[in-house]
């Protein structure tokens, strides 16, 4: 009664894989090597960023996402689409955005 109600905030963790590769394309498993994204690739990292800015858009969501990327070329790239869609790139991702950890694991 008569308190001061408790400010609430939330985080959403959203993790996108990166577009189709030239490896993608030609069936070949690429683990850890590097593979450049084809058109279509850069397509489709266009195409979530343009869908992710409506969904924020639409659900009130006003702050600037951090996007974070492995420093493998086509998650870079896939990153950087998204952050340009998204309104949180203007610059080309520096290394504040890469995380050597941020690989794949294999849980077994």
């Amino acid at each position: 009664a008569g308190g001061v109600a408790a400010a609430t905030t939330s985080t959403t963790l959203l993790l996108v894989r990166h577009g189709e590769t030239q490896a993608n394309a030609a069936g070949v498993l690429q683990g850890q090597s590097e593979s450049q994204l084809t058109a279509r690739g850069r397509a489709q990292a266009a195409a979530v960023g343009i869908a992710l800015r409506s969904r924020l858009s639409a659900a009130g969501v006003r702050v600037a996402p951090v996007v974070y990327t492995s420093d493998l070329s086509r998650a870079a790239d896939t990153a950087q689409a998204l952050a340009d869609a998204l309104g949180a790139g203007g610059q080309p991702p520096s290394a504040r955005w890469f995380c050597s950890h941020m690989t794949q694991c294999h849980l077994s």
